[in-house]
């Protein structure tokens, strides 16, 4: 499929674009769209099969449309897309066959009875243009390719269509070992957070083999472990010591590794235990989103067994090597070190994070280094924007909101690529 930009101004070298004699501004959306598809069929119309029409905030997953497509005959008059009544949904894309490109422009755009304008419900008006010629709307597979949000950004997310596959041998991969990594999750939150927290037991925290929510109140519904502490940011080193003892006290001999997190973190499980599959829990480390001195609090931080075996046994009984702080991240760091605890390297083989102190947009995009001057200064390692920040197996992000936890569950766990990622048709699949 070719692409072509359209705007109404001077071409765009950059792009290219394709400046269409039109007016700019939603009220002329019918407009632009006709002259799209006329410049179309002018100048393409042989040189595809398909003609995907999608706006600048629209994410499309080629590979997938591919798919759906392979079925279909290009020449047969049919269009897909989300299906509304008479129209397909513009924002979230929809594509012609090239019989219904020539349609269109031959027999239905020249005519303005059969073919009014409509301002700026372009899809309506493409919609509506094209019953009246025998042109078939089909519905979606079961395989959704275009989903509109309530949010106004319509995408379907994807790491890329050539990924950089992590540099590991399938068959070689000691997935049984993997496993067998027991992970106990402790959660930080607060009363006034459990309907949020909810969302971290409802997506990535059902991965972890014993959850935890602490907090100083009573809630049977996640539940929680009411500790007898203050809340508040002033707080949270006197409340993480608290949780650190509870946990040693209750948990310690059910899981090798305890990664402490906050209820906005979203944490990739089975990419912590590939991770920690080649570690000893029996070896005093810790990893996270390291900085000098300390582990980020709020992009989560693992501890192994005997860490917190000496956390608990050596360093909180001791407040001269183990003061609170104001900063929980570099109370828990200083009374690591104190007794000997290694901070690890959770970085990949290619240098690329794996645990990150903000969401995925964040990182995935530059940084204002105004507003965020302290992730260049304080961080151990250095720190590349855009793309390659990330690691393949990224294992945690930080300020996830409720909504960004299940659209992360959907992108990461559900959503494949075709062709790159193999798809197994659900039992309950539409025939």
């Amino acid at each position: 499929m070719h692409i072509r930009t359209f705007n109404n101004e001077c071409a765009d070298p950059s792009l290219p674009s394709v400046a269409l004699n039109v007016k700019e501004g939603r009220q002329y959306l019918s407009e632009k769209s006709h002259a799209a598809w006329k410049y179309v069929y002018e100048h393409h119309l042989n040189d595809s099969d398909w003609f995907l029409k999608a706006d600048d905030d629209t994410y499309v997953v080629m590979e997938n449309l591919r798919y759906m497509l392979l079925k279909h005959d290009n020449l047969k008059p049919v269009y897909f897309g989300c299906r509304f009544h008479d129209f397909m949904s513009g924002g979230a894309g929809y594509v012609l066959s090239r019989e219904a490109v020539t349609r269109l422009v031959e027999k239905a755009l020249p005519n303005p009875k059969s073919c009014p304008l409509r301002g700026e419900a372009e899809d309506v008006s493409i919609g509506l243009i094209l019953f009246p010629f025998s042109l078939h709307q089909v519905e979606q597979e079961p395989f959704r390719i275009m989903i509109p949000q309530e949010s106004g950004t319509h995408a379907v997310a994807y790491m890329g269509s050539q990924p950089v596959l992590p540099n590991w041998d399938a068959e070689k991969l000691p997935t049984e070992r993997m496993r067998k990594v027991r992970v106990l999750c402790w959660i930080m939150t607060m009363p006034g957070n459990h309907e949020k927290a909810m969302h971290v037991k409802k997506t990535w925290g059902k991965r972890c083999d014993q959850l935890i929510f602490m907090s100083s109140r009573h809630d049977p519904l996640l539940p929680t472990v009411a500790l007898d502490v203050k809340e508040g940011r002033d707080h949270l080193s006197d409340k993480s010591h608290a949780a650190w003892k509870y946990v040693y006290q209750h948990h310690l001999n059910d899981s090798d590794w305890f990664l402490k997190a906050d209820d906005d973190t979203y944490v990739v499980m089975e990419n912590l235990r590939f991770m920690l599959h080649k570690h000893d829990p029996l070896r005093p480390v810790y990893f996270g989103c390291r900085f000098h001195g300390f582990m980020s609090g709020g992009a989560g931080y693992v501890l192994s067994r005997e860490a917190l075996n000496r956390l608990a046994e050596e360093a909180l009984p001791n407040p001269k090597t183990c003061p609170l702080g104001k900063d929980e991240d570099v109370s828990i760091g200083k009374c690591l070190t104190a007794v000997g605890v290694e901070a690890g390297d959770s970085r990949d083989e290619f240098g690329r994070w794996r645990f990150f102190p903000f969401n995925p947009e964040t990182h995935l995009n530059p940084i204002a280094e105004h507003r965020f001057n302290w992730l260049f200064r304080f961080t151990h390692y250095n720190y590349t924007e855009g793309p390659e920040c990330c690691s393949d197996t990224a294992i945690a992000f930080h300020y996830v909101s409720p909504n960004l936890m299940h659209a992360m569950e959907y992108l990461i766990y559900r959503i494949h690529p075709y062709g790159v990622c193999s798809i197994e048709k659900p039992d309950n699949a539409l025939s």
